[in-house]
């Protein structure tokens, strides 16, 4: 389907999400090939107009509403697009590396200090998980959102703590209890003690553990965790080329009676020169 403003013309490529009050959309924009948005289709009035109420409420915190306009019955929310790359493959990969292990999770708080998300929206990204880890470990948040889960009443203080419990959930996977970040979140956590995001990167920056020199089996194991969809692509084509070789000589074995390829093996020292070698 095709969905047109002012300044853009977008196509579905793919759908993402289907819910009581709104669906989010990959699109392309056709004036601008390979470029794509995502793109919240309200379809609930109610929660559209809850959806403008919240734009309005934080008038410095627009920045990530690309477009919005109506289409039909619906009103359409262009947003950004980010390659999803859960953070969650992190926790499953557990790297037991405690700098490492920081460091994402520091990255996370600074991409909610960057981000231009109003605050119910970045707390709904932060409680279903819409975090994406880069390959250099810098941290993406995605904006595929169910609008009917979004509390209005969110600031900073409710993410800056759903936040703290995301970078404990790292931490608890790839560090000892001793560690000092881990601690310290598990102390502050209960109290409700963060009320902004500056407090929880200031915490975790002087509690983190410095960085030391790393056997080569956690390098090779981190570079491997770092490049696994590198890894795979070259191990898929690897197998693909293999099989073909292997079709190649079952049809070589039944077409000839045997595989041409092996008589390179099998029948170059038959003669050297003018002597047999078979007698």
């Amino acid at each position: 389907m095709t969905y047109k403003s002012e300044h853009m013309t977008l196509t579905g490529v793919m759908d993402v999400y289907h819910g009581k009050v709104n669906d989010v959309i990959i699109c392309e924009d056709e004036r601008a090939e390979g470029v794509y948005y995502t793109v919240l289709k309200i379809t609930d009035h109610a929660a559209a107009k809850t959806f403008l109420a919240m734009l309005e409420a934080y008038p410095n915190r627009r920045g990530c509403v690309i477009d919005l306009f109506g289409c039909g019955d619906a009103l359409l929310v262009v947003m950004g697009y980010v390659r999803e790359r859960s953070l969650t493959q992190f926790y499953r990969a557990g790297v037991q590396d405690a700098a490492r292990a920081e460091a994402v999770g520091m990255n996370l708080v600074a991409a909610c200090i960057g981000s231009v998300l109003p605050y119910p929206l970045l707390e709904l990204a932060l409680k279903t998980r819409q975090i994406h880890l880069r390959q250099d470990d810098h941290v993406d948040i995605g904006y595929i959102f169910d609008l009917e889960q979004m509390d209005v009443s969110s600031g900073e203080r409710e993410c800056a703590i759903c936040c703290a419990k995301l970078v404990r959930e790292i931490l608890e996977v790839s560090v000892n209890r001793r560690n000092v970040s881990l601690q310290l979140l598990n102390k502050k956590i209960p109290l409700q003690s963060y009320g902004s995001f500056r407090e929880l990167y200031h915490d975790l920056q002087l509690a983190m553990v410095k960085p030391g020199r790393r056997g080569i089996i956690k390098r090779l194991r981190d570079w491997g965790v770092r490049n696994e969809e590198g890894i795979f692509r070259v191990l898929l084509w690897v197998s693909v080329i293999l099989l073909l070789l292997v079709l190649v000589m079952v049809l070589s074995n039944v077409i000839f009676g045997d595989i041409p390829f092996l008589r390179l093996f099998f029948n170059s020292f038959k003669q050297i020169g003018t002597e047999s070698m078979l007698q």
